[in-house]
C-alpha cells in the first residue's frame, strides 16, 4: 500500500474509475471531504485499505477476489465494508479470517485448516495434497465466497468445515 500518494482525483484518474463513485464508497466508509485532497502517501494503514477496497468496488468484475478486506481495518469501518457488500451485492471470493465478518456475508465458506504440528493442510476432513496458494495462518483459514445467483442467500449458504 506504500505505492499510494496524491490526491483522491489523481488515484481515480490513474485507475480509470469513476470519481463520483469512488467518493461515495469513501463516504461511506467514513471518509470526509477533506481527505480527497489530501496526499495519499500521508495516509493511516486503515485509510489505504479503505482506498482499496473503494477502488475494487468502482472497477466492475464478474468477480472479485480479496485477500483479507478487514486487515488493518476499526470495527466501524468493518462494519460499513460489511454494509457496502450486502449492499452492492458483488460475486465475491474472499480470503478472511474473521468467522464472524465470513459467516455474516459469504453465503458459501471454505475452511481450509492447517495442523500446526504437521504441517499438512485439510479441507474439511480431506488432506490436500495439491494446493496452489501458499498459506501462512496459524489455525484456520476461511475462504468466503458470495455468489449471486439465486434469490435467497439462505438457499445458498453452505458451510464447508
Amino acid at each position: 500500500m506504500s505505492f499510494l500518494s496524491g490526491s483522491a482525483d489523481d488515484f481515480a484518474a490513474e485507475s480509470e474509475i469513476d470519481i463520483t463513485l469512488f467518493k461515495t464508497i469513501l463516504r461511506k466508509l467514513d471518509f470526509k471531504r477533506t481527505q480527497f485532497t489530501k496526499d495519499m502517501s500521508e495516509f493511516s494503514m486503515g485509510q489505504k485499505k479503505k482506498v482499496l477496497l473503494a477502488r475494487s468496488l468502482c472497477q466492475r468484475a464478474n468477480l472479485y477476489i480479496w485477500d483479507e478486506p478487514l486487515n488493518y481495518i476499526d470495527v466501524i469501518s468493518r462494519l460499513q465494508i460489511e454494509t457496502l457488500i450486502l449492499e452492492y451485492k458483488p460475486t465475491m471470493l474472499f480470503v478472511e479470517h474473521d468467522e464472524a465478518f465470513v459467516n455474516d456475508i459469504a453465503t458459501k465458506v471454505c475452511r481450509i485448516s492447517l495442523n500446526v504440528k504437521t504441517g499438512a493442510l485439510s479441507y474439511g476432513n480431506a488432506p490436500v495434497r495439491y494446493f496452489g496458494l501458499i498459506v501462512c495462518v496459524d489455525f484456520c483459514l476461511y475462504c468466503g465466497i458470495i455468489c449471486r445467483s439465486s434469490n435467497s442467500r439462505d438457499d445458498q449458504r453452505r458451510t464447508y468445515a
